[in-house]
């Protein structure tokens, strides 16, 4: 939580930074109609981008050395097995891995599968970030009343947490079949990097 609390921060600062405030906009409209020339200095446009990042790091936005972490090798891994998977049944997925603070990792829509489907696996993959278990275990908790409605989330079965070694890392998530084969397919890319849905401890 405290993690996330910091990644919140420095996004917060990287926008201040870096994206023009409102005044900011219009004058450089009001420039624009005077000048043609530029209205930032080169330097800045590199030097803000570069202290932000910095600014991220420094609050913890990178995860600590020595702390799990998923990469985006072991993500494209699992997405390839999930694929595989799902060739093997004739199924048209959508496959998203994020990292456990819920920024993508990987993406790949298979030919066939909707567009909608995009839009599917984020919120899978959200409700994961946000609950720690299954999109499917949400979606039954919030059949049953026990749980409140998440914002942007969704109740489909087909989203998982990525454990490795016991320790959470990520979620992955696919769409485009029914809910238990889109887990089915998550389940083989989680194998395929060694990982699970539980943290086993």
């Amino acid at each position: 939580m405290k993690k996330r609390q910091r990644a919140i921060q420095a996004i917060q600062i990287f926008e201040h930074l870096v994206l023009p405030t409102s005044d900011q906009r219009r004058s450089d409209r009001h420039s624009a109609k005077k000048s043609t020339t530029p209205t930032r200095e080169p330097k800045d446009m590199i030097r803000k981008p570069l202290l932000a990042i910095a600014l991220a790091a420094f609050f913890g936005c990178a995860p600590p050395e020595g702390e799990a972490q998923l990469t985006m090798a072991q993500a494209q891994a699992a997405v390839d097995a999930a694929e595989t998977e799902a060739r093997a049944n004739d199924w048209n997925l959508t496959i998203f891995v994020a990292d456990a603070e819920g920024a993508p990792l990987y993406l790949r829509r298979m030919d066939g599968a909707s567009a909608r489907t995009t839009d599917v696996v984020m919120r899978k993959v959200h409700v994961v970030i946000t609950t720690g278990g299954t999109s499917g275990a949400y979606g039954e908790a919030l059949a049953a009343g026990t749980v409140d409605s998440i914002p942007g989330g969704i109740h489909y079965e087909g989203g998982l947490p990525i454990f490795v070694d016991g320790e959470f890392v990520g979620a992955m998530a696919a769409s485009g079949a029914r809910g238990s084969e889109d887990a089915q397919a998550v389940r083989a890319g989680l194998a395929a990097i060694r990982a699970t849905s539980e943290s086993g401890l």
